[in-house]
């Protein structure tokens, strides 16, 4: 019996499996001891309740009961909860059992000793009241190797989770300097870009470069509904965004769904949606399982939208959505710092003309009280509460705005400029402006009309920036918008060499004031003194003003013979 014993001790040390352990256990039990009738338990976590792993033959056709609920009436799991041997007899013995065969009633003594927090073991007696001493020191010997088997097994088991989650994060660590080697990559790349496409491919080239990235691609929403512009992409996957763009499904491809939502969309197991979605069966036939799309959005309006594609499930994280929303914001910024860049040396620019009815919109509601035609001439002033235009009444009597203006919301105060027979008048607007929202979005105003029923507002896009935004931008903040001209044509302002880039800020309003206002007409229709007031200042520091702003031009234009004024809401 100890020959047995020592074999099987050695044995349990050797074991890695805790079901293997407690089989050579009943073993060990039924041929050293004897012992008929044992089972051992162990906690199973997912249910909270002890669960049998092995028992002898004969114990197997029993059923004890296990019930954590009944713990004050339950040796068994008194003995796991106390960490100490529980002993039972008589009556207490046979209401452990649910054996309706009367099996159990041959079972005169049981003992339940627990197995450290793992578990518990069970062995019966049917030759008498108890077992001998030797019987239970031999107990008590095999359960505490048990215990320690268990517990070395929970040990390694444990140091291997450890050991996967070390390694798991050490990827993770590894896969971030990547990330963060390719984000300074992208930044110093993208700030040398002259061009959208030149940016967006080197952003492509460097996604893909990750491991966790196979393809990617940006995309930017056309005018059209439903029409997309593949911009840049990198990795192999261009075959399969060119069907899917142009397929019957491409206004549910998650590029859409997030310039629909205006908001990052990620779906982690492509799979899933097969079913559902065509865009996922031809992402899943080009073996890709994770797809990440973020827009490029501004005041809601998308601009562009970057994708990338993962051959494996969940195959970004957190730090990869960290990292889009940092790539994207810098993405926007050079672009739109592209698009300025081009207002002054493109020749090609596209002209668009809209037609809009909007009861809210300010000039439109002055119009209609004073049932005349409303022109915008120009920015006189702007400052962080307001922005003061000049307008001029068409056909009809100027002198009742300051009063009509008083009662239009989005107006704060109209004052007549100019002398009698002028029809200008200076109307300062609240912000937030539509008018002025409009160039943050890369439009120019041509020229705007405001009558007592509609308006007609013209606007002029440099060849290069995204015209789809300055669309989705007048359609989303005027009612009832139709867009009723689109043209590409010569640039009506910009030029290489702008005289007006020399002038400070205050010297260009100034200026246009005076220009728009009828300063150099003859005779004049504004004066010094309505320039001085209309800013708040003196008429001497008007002068100044204009002196050395004609100064700068006269110079600039003799020195390069060339000359243009652009108008601007904002500077």
């Amino acid at each position: 019996m100890l020959h047995k014993l020592h074999n099987a001790t050695q044995e349990l040390y050797t074991l890695n499996n805790k079901h293997a352990v407690a089989e050579v256990v009943i073993s060990l039990l039924k041929e050293a001891l004897d012992l008929d009738y044992a089972t051992l338990a162990l906690l199973d976590q997912e249910s909270g309740t002890l669960q049998p792993v092995a028992s002898t033959p004969l114990f197997d056709e029993l059923t004890l009961s296990l019930d954590s609920a009944s713990s004050g009436s339950n040796p068994v799991w008194d003995a796991y909860r106390t960490g100490e041997k529980q002993t039972v007899t008589g009556t207490t013995v046979d209401q452990l059992f649910h054996d309706e065969d009367g099996r159990s009633e041959a079972i005169d003594y049981l003992i339940a000793t627990p197995i450290g927090d793992l578990g518990v073991l069970v062995v019966c007696d049917v030759d008498g009241p108890q077992f001998d001493t030797v019987d239970t020191d031999l107990i008590d010997i095999i359960t505490a190797n048990a215990t320690a088997a268990f517990e070395s097994i929970a040990t390694a088991e444990k140091r291997s989770e450890l050991s996967d989650q070390l390694a798991a994060l050490q990827e993770r660590m590894e896969e971030l300097e990547r990330i963060v080697d390719s984000m300074q990559t992208i930044e110093t790349q993208v700030l040398r870009a002259e061009s959208r496409s030149e940016m967006y491919e080197t952003v492509c080239s460097e996604l893909v470069a990750l491991d966790s990235v196979d393809f990617a691609w940006v995309g930017r929403p056309m005018a059209a509904d439903n029409e997309f512009d593949l911009t840049a992409s990198a990795g192999g996957g261009k075959d399969y965004i060119d069907a899917a763009v142009s397929g019957v499904e491409a206004s549910r491809l998650p590029a859409y769904i997030a310039a629909e939502s205006c908001e990052m969309y990620i779906n982690s197991d492509i799979a899933e949606d097969v079913r559902s979605k065509c865009w996922a069966k031809e992402a899943l036939s080009a073996g890709y399982r994770t797809v990440l799309s973020i827009p490029l959005v501004r005041d809601g309006v998308v601009y562009d939208v970057i994708t990338v594609y993962s051959s494996d499930v969940d195959g970004f994280t957190e730090i990869h959505e960290m990292a889009m929303e940092n790539i994207s914001s810098l993405t926007f910024n050079h672009a739109r710092m592209i698009d300025r860049q081009r207002d002054h040396i493109d020749d090609g620019n596209t002209i668009v003309t809209f037609n809009f009815t909007d009861d809210s919109y300010p000039l439109q509601e002055l119009a209609d009280r004073l049932d005349s035609e409303i022109h915008f001439d120009t920015v006189v002033r702007s400052t962080e509460e307001s922005i003061t235009l000049m307008i001029e009444i068409v056909e009809g009597d100027r002198q009742p705005v300051p009063q009509h203006a008083d009662d239009v919301s989005g107006i704060r105060s109209a004052r007549l400029i100019g002398t009698d027979d002028s029809q200008q008048v200076l109307v300062e607007l609240t912000r937030p402006c539509r008018l002025h929202k409009i160039e943050k979005h890369g439009g120019q105003i041509v020229h705007s009309i405001s009558a007592p029923d509609e308006n007609e507002l013209c606007l002029q896009i440099t060849d290069g920036a995204s015209v789809r935004p300055v669309l989705d931008y007048v359609a989303s903040q005027f009612d009832h918008t139709e867009l009723i001209a689109k043209e590409d044509a010569e640039n009506l302002d910009a030029v290489v060499n702008d005289p007006t880039d020399s002038l400070t800020d205050r010297q260009l309003e100034i200026l246009n004031a005076a220009y728009c206002g009828g300063y150099y007409e003859t005779p004049r229709e504004i004066n010094g003194e309505d320039l001085a007031e209309s800013f708040d200042i003196s008429s001497p520091v008007i002068y100044n003003h204009l002196q050395a702003a004609h100064r700068k031009i006269l110079g600039q234009m003799l020195d390069s013979k060339t000359a243009g004024e652009n108008h601007v809401l904002d500077s």
